[in-house]
């Protein structure tokens, strides 16, 4: 009922229904406080709670409280899981949650504090599972997520080369161990495209890295866009390739930057895909 409320855009009534909710899941967890199913019960309502008040001008305090103890919640049904990395994967969430909501409150001290934490977290659970998919996923996620926030946000895109290079490293070797992953070269190819962008971007621009690195998000993310892939795969090589022709252009090597959109325009064409607006680029890039 607080989410029907809350798509109906009755903030309030969502806030005070989740309210009443959390505080009828503390009983169980007061009378069986090792359950892991009223803890998690709990965990859920402070989600929902959390959600509501997304839409409360004045909210930030509670909801940031209410993810950090989710944080924790979680964490400490991590050390007692048969499956901790599912458990922790929630945490992970959590943690991403309170970044953004810091982030938007412009705390970015305690922003980079808390991805320095995060990084400490999978660090030392990749010590005891290496080969963990779930961690080094994680690990590769949050290193691309810090590289977009110190390029985009802090001002820093020096710091931020080397955050996206990490993410690029982990997300090669994911996709060697996992081989023809989709999802696994979905994230490659836009950490390779962030990395490139911000070569791109750079004071002076480093044109040939952002050349290199658009031709390889066009790789990664597969075959012949023309006779294989989803149009997702199809719109992501599209649009590495129109900032490779770009950069192409840049970097005064036109023929080749030439080359590459008269390239891109042919698959659009040639394409049975929804091609319109890849299309519309490639040409203007022309």
């Amino acid at each position: 009922e607080s989410r029907v409320r809350a798509v109906q855009g009755d903030a309030v009534g969502a806030v005070g229904l989740a309210r009443e909710a959390l505080a009828l899941s503390a009983p169980a967890l007061a009378e069986r406080p090792g359950d892991r199913e009223a803890a998690l019960e709990r965990l859920r309502q402070q989600l929902i709670l959390a959600e509501a008040l997304r839409g409360v001008r004045d909210g930030t305090a509670e909801r940031e409280r209410l993810l950090r103890e989710r944080i924790t919640g979680f964490e400490l049904l991590a050390a007692t899981d048969r499956r901790p990395d599912l458990t922790r994967q929630n945490s992970f969430d959590a943690r991403r949650s309170l970044i953004r909501l810091l982030q938007d409150s412009k705390r970015f001290d305690e922003v980079e504090k808390l991805y320095a934490e995060a990084f400490d977290q999978l660090a030392a659970l990749l010590q005891t599972e290496p080969v963990n998919r779930t961690y080094r996923w994680e690990l590769a996620g949050q290193r691309n997520n810090f590289g977009y926030y110190l390029t985009d946000t802090a001002g820093k895109p020096k710091e931020g080369l080397v955050e996206y290079r990490s993410a690029v490293e982990i997300y090669q070797r994911l996709a060697t161990d996992f081989k023809n992953d989709r999802v696994i070269l979905t994230e490659l190819a836009r950490t390779q495209n962030n990395l490139g962008q911000t070569y791109q971007a750079s004071n002076p621009p480093r044109y040939a890295e952002a050349v290199a690195c658009f031709g390889e998000a066009a790789r990664d993310r597969g075959a012949d866009a023309r006779t294989s892939g989803s149009v997702e795969d199809f719109e992501a090589i599209a649009g590495a390739m129109t900032n490779q022709g770009v950069a192409h252009g840049f970097a005064g090597s036109v023929p080749e930057g030439e080359a590459t959109s008269q390239r891109l325009i042919e698959r659009c064409e040639e394409s049975g895909r929804p091609a319109r607006q890849q299309l519309a680029f490639a040409r203007r890039a022309l």
